[in-house]
């Protein structure tokens, strides 16, 4: 059952035929159609004397077979009809087509030479055409394969029966594309390995794949002694037909994947190709033919799709197989998942489910936990205004982020996304909130890569104080880089040690740890991410600082000046931007050359950088931090090239590999979502996305901008003062009208309520100096 698209006179056919379905290529006969908006689909096509076929509805029209084209699966394409019926067959036919007919250029000019599929039409398996979509049937894996298909389909010397066999069992290979239910586990079981696998011990060897000497029977050494772990993981991240075609490697893969196949199954299609999972009733051409494999899919996996179910369900026919992610928590001898957020306030928060109840949250519609809205505006036990005690959001699990907590022995965390608990009213309802810190940086984040083609990498300097639990006394009185800040037996020396381990071990990638320049202070410096991933590293990482130098009876603090008469600390952030396109150097300033999108960028960061101190530095002791003269980035908007004393720093401007701004306005009671989202943004939608000119210059001598004269600085277009305390910061945020676009103004809203609750709690006007000094050391 399949969807074929004539690749030369814009004919969609649709071949039903009863299961096990079987695919024939057709081609309407008779005149061309005049224009190639005339696409149409047909169905019940039946065989008749080959080459020749006639439609079962109507044996007056007569249809040849055609030798390329595309092929869908029937029931997605139902599904995708019932779900956007504005998807017309002629659409579906430029779609599939994949843009190689210039004649469709200037009708459709989403689709061009490098894009297959056009972003307004992405659904389902239209998303996943070129993976998903058998391309000219290679699944019986000849070197014509249309060819094969003509002589198989256009033998009169086969029966019905006998082409369905071979199209099915034989070479077609076709069962690699059915429903669960009808994936022929005995008969994969019994197969024999394919011929050939290379590995790495292969290439050692010099043998090549294809070589003579590759004996059939060779073990996949290279692939089927992978851990378990990773076998999974790329099972769940392939299309149906990928992960199928693993199981067919070897008896030893089999062997090893046929207890899970099912949760595999399940989860392969859930996370890849979640379109096979109807959440409404299906409507077939008709309303009634092929109701046996679509009516399977709506009775076995309709709720997939069906938000409104919560929590977990426990069934009377008792425990189910694990799903495969706790298999790997097992197996790294965790025993506890901590669900973690972090709200406004950038404090983490979590609940902690043993794996045994977790396993049963991931086998529900939408694994998640149900938190109070006031989570996240809590402050202490108040709430800021705008919050209230009523309505819950359902925190929804991200598997992507689960990292192993070695800082906690037994235990593993997963971030996760806020949404909706209930469906909202309408056709596709978003369940996205715009409070929701790790949603709003996704959204930034895919938007500059959708709309401009830019993504961007962000790594992380954490610089911190170790202090005496009690009296918060520095552990040392070291200098910056000094050898005796890690003298052996130390007990900073033993924590610094074990958090690098942990980090490594948990798979943050770790560049360096040094003394910085205050008492008891240390440097963690951690690898570029992408942004999303970069936040979560970052909190990971601020976990493991904390926790271990508990263990060691310390406190690790992020304040950010714990010292008047020293450093203070900061969380300086690295950003490199990649686009798609190839960029010459557009931007030049004596020998100082930046990409047209590093300088647009620039441009949109410098222009909105007194607004980003609300999200960068958002405390009231922020400003204590940021002054002239201590290499905290100075009181002005601008930029210098490797100048300490700005808070944009070009760094390795020669390089156009490893080049990058270090954004030094930022310190640990940031939220790093938050802030990335501010940054980030400003970037893209206010720089890269209106191509905004840089015109500032960069410093590049010995002086600051606050030591150049008013001539000087107007000279390099230094034209803007940073914020000097928290009002000011929240006053040019409210003026910025193009950061508050670019956030919501729910967002903006509930933001400015939670900053200024907690800093009148923080700062309160009767507490002492050193009270308020205590209590930020205890909180961050």
């Amino acid at each position: 059952m399949r969807v074929y698209c004539n690749t030369y006179n814009g004919i969609v056919f649709v071949h039903i035929n009863l299961a096990p379905p079987l695919i024939k290529c057709i081609e309407l006969g008779g005149p061309v159609p005049a224009n190639h908006e005339d696409a149409i689909a047909i169905f019940n096509i039946a065989p008749h004397d080959p080459p020749i076929y006639k439609a079962a509805d109507d044996p007056n029209k007569t249809y040849t077979i055609e030798y390329d084209g595309f092929f869908v699966l029937f029931s997605a394409y139902c599904i995708v009809q019932t779900a956007t019926p504005e998807l017309t067959p002629t659409a579906l036919y430029h779609t599939l087509d994949g843009c190689h007919n210039p004649i469709f250029y200037e009708q459709y000019p989403a689709l061009h030479a490098y894009v297959h599929t056009p972003e307004e039409i992405k659904y389902g398996p239209i998303e996943a055409s070129f993976q998903q979509i058998v391309s000219k049937l290679d699944s019986c894996g000849k070197e014509y394969s249309n060819m094969w298909w003509f002589g198989i389909i256009g033998n009169s010397n086969l029966t019905d029966d006998e082409i369905l066999r071979e199209a099915w069992w034989g070479e077609g290979n076709l069962w690699v594309y059915t429903r669960p239910d009808r994936f022929p586990i005995s008969k994969a079981i019994r197969a024999a390995p394919l011929s050939h696998f290379p590995s790495l011990s292969d290439s050692a060897q010099g043998d090549e794949p294809n070589s003579k000497e590759s004996s059939p029977s060779r073990p996949l050494s290279g692939f089927d002694e992978l851990p378990l772990e990773i076998l999974f993981l790329i099972c769940e991240q392939s299309c149906l037909k990928s992960f199928l075609n693993i199981l067919a490697l070897s008896r030893a893969i089999r062997q090893r994947l046929m207890p899970f196949t099912d949760e595999l199954a399940y989860n392969t299609m859930k996370r890849v190709d979640p379109w096979y999972f109807p959440s409404v009733p299906i409507q077939t051409p008709d309303g009634k033919r092929q109701r046996e494999d679509l009516d399977w899919w709506e009775e076995q996996c309709s709720h997939i799709l069906d938000m409104s179910s919560i929590g977990v369900t426990y069934s009377p026919a008792g425990p189910t197989l694990p799903h495969p992610a706790t298999e790997l928590l097992k197996a790294r001898n965790v025993g506890y998942v901590r669900v973690q957020w972090v709200d406004l306030t950038n404090n983490v928060r979590y609940r902690v489910l043993p794996l045994a109840y977790f396993n049963k949250l991931l086998k529900s519609e939408r694994p998640a936990v149900h938190l109070t809205i006031a989570t996240l505006g809590l402050i202490f036990l108040s709430l800021a205004d705008g919050f209230s005690a009523t309505g819950e959001l359902a925190y929804v699990c991200d598997l992507n982020s689960i990292k192993i907590c070695t800082y906690a022995p037994g235990h593993a965390s997963i971030m996760g996304w806020f949404q909706e608990k209930y469906p909202p009213p309408g056709l596709n309802p978003s369940y996205d909130i715009n409070l929701c810190p790790r949603t709003l940086l996704k959204r930034i984040s895919n938007d500059a890569k959708s709309q401009s083609g830019v993504d961007f990498l962000v790594g992380f300097e954490t610089e911190f104080i170790l202090v005496d639990k009690k009296t918060h006394q520095p552990v040392n009185q070291h200098g910056w880089s000094c050898s005796p800040a890690l003298y052996t037996g130390s007990a900073e020396t033993v924590v610094l040690q074990e958090i690098a381990d942990a980090l490594v071990t948990d798979g943050i990638e770790l560049q360096m740890y040094h003394a910085e320049g205050a008492p008891g202070q240390y440097e963690i410096v951690t690898g570029p991410l992408p942004p999303l991933q970069a936040a979560d590293a970052l909190i990971h990482t601020r976990e493991t600082i904390y926790n271990i130098a508990n263990k060691h009876g310390l406190r690790a603090t992020l304040s950010p000046r714990v010292f008047d008469d020293s450093a203070g600390s900061g969380t300086h952030v690295h950003i490199s931007v990649h686009s798609s396109q190839p960029e010459e150097a557009g931007w030049a300033c004596d020998d100082i050359k930046l990409r047209p999108s590093e300088a647009s960028f620039l441009a949109g960061v410098i222009d909105h950088l007194p607004s980003l101190c609300l999200f960068t530095l958002p405390f009231y002791a922020s400003y204590n931090r940021v002054r002239d003269g201590i290499w905290s980035g100075g009181t002005y908007a601008c930029w210098g090239v490797e100048h300490k004393e700005t808070p944009l720093r070009l760094c390795n401007h020669t390089s156009l590999t490893s080049r990058n701004f270090e954004f030094k306005m930022m310190d640990g009671t940031s939220n790093p979502y938050l802030a990335l989202s501010g940054i980030l943004g400003a970037g893209w939608a206010a720089g890269i996305h209106i191509r905004k000119e840089l015109t500032q210059k960069p410093i590049t001598g010995r002086a600051s901008a606050v030591q150049l004269s008013t001539e000087e600085r107007d000279n390099l277009g230094i034209d803007k003062k940073l914020p000097s305390n928290l009002l000011q910061a929240q006053e040019s945020f409210k003026k910025d009208q193009v950061l508050q676009d670019l956030l919501g103004n729910e967002f903006v809203d509930s933001y400015l309520n939670v900053n200024r609750a907690i800093n009148e709690s923080f700062n309160s006007p009767n507490a002492t100096a050193d009270a308020k000094r205590s209590l930020l050391i205890g909180h961050y």
